[in-house]
Parts: C-alpha cells; structure tokens; sequence
C-alpha cells in the first residue's frame, strides 16, 4: 500500500475590487518561508508539504495582510482569496467605499474575523433560468461585469454558497466554482457576501465594487459566530460616515 507523504496547495490572489491578479505577494508557511510557484497571473503553488493543516500567512503591498489555516486534505483548489487594501493606504482614498467599526458590549473587536452580506435586492443577482443539480453554469440576469468574478454569493431561497469563477461569452452564463449539490430555482437572488477582519481599532472599510454600486440605501446583514445584526447605510462615499455594529 502507497501512503501518502507530500501535498501540494494553491492560491489565487486578487484585488477586491477589480479581481485582477495579484503580483510580488509574500506567503509564509507555519511562519517559515517555502518555495513557492508564481505563475505571474495571480496563482501562486506550494508543492512538497506535509500532509496535515497549514498555517499562510499572506501579505501584498497596499493590502491587508491575512492568515488562513488549510485543513489537511485541503479540497477545491486554488482557494481564492480577494485581498482587502490597508484602511488607511492611498488605494482606499480615491473610491466610495463603505466603514464598519465592531464592539461586543462596548469593547472593540479588534483583529476580528466576520461576514458581511448585501441584503437589498437591486444591487443582488437574479437567476433567470432553473439550473439542475449538478450543474456548473448559471444563467443570470446581468451583463458581465469583471468585479462578479471570484465573489461569494449566498442563495436568498436556501443560503447555500455560490461563487462565480467565470463567464461564457457564448452562451452568456456564468460558470461556478463547483457543480450544484443541489437544483437553483429561477427568480432566486443571489447576494453577494464578504468575508473581513478589522483592524487595531476595530474598523473595516469596504470598497464599493463594480455592479454593486448604488445611490439608494443598502441595507447589510453582518454575522459574527451565531450572532447577526441589520445595517441600513445611505450612498457610499469617500469619506463617508462610519457605521456602527454591536453585538
């Protein structure tokens, strides 16, 4: 009998708001710098590891560095990862963006992990045709748009997640990271949801991207563990006011 002895894994870094590849990234593993493949389209590959979980710690210039721990086997690969810009760097300055600060019975949550999904309607995707389980391609009512791709969207009818990896120019549907485990009904909203940490004071700052802009109020849900709280935010702006959210 074989037994296995060395893992491979891969990453795709992307800007958040553009998902354009990113280059000149720094990974560490467990801390220790690994050879490492760069493919000068944002993948980046690690061959020659230990078969158990791994600790990368990721970081690019004018990002916010992050860490992820890697279970052992490690699934769907790459895993892509959508770098966040530092909350005070000179990329964040010049767009709208929306900024969050969390506290937990008045304490900030500092360095801390939560998820952030867009609940209005009008800026969410809506799938126009029934697609079956096991498909890999959605048909949705929006014109392509590069900011959609690499994106995680939660599914209004069951909260299952979806991510887009691509677009067929042909037949204009959109391609899925994995086949469905289960059948999409046509008319189900597809919401789009991110996954941020704060900073040393307990803020985020999140870019307004592409499709997702609006001049109307948006209303967020952010969940933090088992718990979630509502957020009504007017139009983004630079500069704008900070939104508050307890748990």
């Amino acid at each position: 009998m074989r037994t296995l002895t060395r893992v491979s894994a891969a990453f795709l870094l992307l800007d958040v708001c553009d998902k354009q590849p990113l280059m000149g990234a720094s990974i560490l593993v467990d801390g220790e710098r690994k050879p490492f493949i760069s493919k000068g389209d944002g993948h980046y590959v690690f061959i020659n590891l230990e078969p158990i979980s791994h600790e990368y710690e990721i970081s690019a210039p004018g990002f916010r560095p992050v860490k992820r721990n890697i279970p052992f086997p490690p699934g769907v690969l790459p895993f892509v990862l959508a770098l966040h810009y530092d909350n005070g760097g000179e990329k964040i300055k010049s767009m709208p963006y929306f900024k969050f600060v969390l506290r937990a019975k008045g304490k900030l949550l500092k360095n801390t992990r939560f998820s952030l999904t867009m609940e209005s309607s009008v800026p969410s995707l809506r799938v126009i045709e029934n697609a079956e389980k096991g498909a890999s391609f959605l048909k949705i009512s929006s014109s392509f748009q590069r900011s959609m791709l690499y994106q995680e969207y939660i599914c209004s009818k069951d909260g299952r997640e979806l991510m887009i990896m691509g677009y067929n120019w042909e037949s204009g549907m959109y391609e899925l990271q994995k086949p469905l485990e289960e059948a999409v009904q046509q008319g189900s909203l597809l919401k789009p949801r991110w996954n941020l940490e704060t900073d040393e004071a307990g803020v985020v700052v999140l870019p307004v991207i592409g499709s997702f802009i609006q001049k109307e109020e948006i209303e967020f849900s952010a969940r933090l563990d088992k718990k979630e709280q509502k957020i009504i935010l007017g139009p983004s702006g630079p500069g704008c006011e900070m939104a508050k959210v307890d748990f």
